[in-house]
């Protein structure tokens, strides 16, 4: 069964920003409404906004409704790091909310791999070969490269060619560590993966990063040794 799309806009880092410190300081009712008032002032109309609301509140919350305890702890965490940590969690958390947003960062990382530069037509033909020929699909993966930009690790030109902007985040924070290892789980069709498939994912080029089994400290990631490799699942 083919994945939703889901996302209808740009992620922009103010406003997942915004959306979480909201979610830290007023119940998700109250957010929601804030959130609302702040867009209000420049996404006009009622559908638009909403939909908007909808994927900012779908990263940072669970829209009106009580959050999971996946999303309480990373935003219990979120105030205590730098900024550029805020955005990897920020991007981290798009990665587990979507899994379009995942599988199209995965098509884009797999040609980054063989050039640093890329045309959006290829990938919008891989991206409409798995889940059609929608006008949704197109939105939806231009919002993919869009947030790419926005977050600065993709620039563009008007022709529609994407290069590398050579930005990384290192990751040496032990809880977004686990946080690459939960949202890598959770977006996968196989139950086992190994560490090391998660440390050569193409679809995390954003970071620079290496997970040992050392590292898994979350209680709902389940580790299995065989032999030299390290598998992990979630409980």
């Amino acid at each position: 069964m083919k994945k939703t799309i889901g996302l209808f806009r740009v992620m922009n880092y103010e406003e997942l920003d915004k959306a979480a410190e909201l979610m830290l300081r007023y119940s998700p009712k109250e957010a929601y409404e804030i959130l609302d008032e702040i867009l209000m002032q420049y996404i006009a109309g009622a559908t638009f906004r909403r939909k908007a609301l909808n994927n900012l509140t779908k990263v940072w919350g669970n829209g009106q409704k009580s959050l999971n305890k996946y999303q309480i702890s990373v935003l219990q965490k979120y105030p205590e790091v730098s900024s550029e940590e805020r955005i990897a969690m920020q991007l981290l958390m798009t990665l587990y909310s979507f899994p379009f947003f995942s599988d199209v960062v995965t098509i884009i990382g797999k040609y980054i791999r063989m050039n640093d530069n890329f045309q959006s037509k290829t990938i919008m033909e891989e991206i409409r070969n798995t889940y059609g020929m929608t006008e949704t699909v197109s939105k939806g993966g231009l919002s993919v490269l869009g947030t790419l930009v926005n977050w600065g690790f993709l620039r563009t030109d008007k022709n529609g060619k994407y290069d590398l902007t050579g930005k990384k985040i290192k990751i040496e924070n032990e809880f977004i560590k686990n946080m690459i290892v939960y949202a890598s789980l959770a977006n996968s069709d196989a139950e086992y993966i190994s560490l090391e498939s998660i440390n050569n994912h193409s679809g995390l080029f954003m970071f620079d990063f290496n997970i040992n089994s050392s590292d898994i400290i979350f209680n709902n990631i389940e580790m299995i040794r065989e032999r030299s490799d390290v598998f992990v699942k979630l409980n």
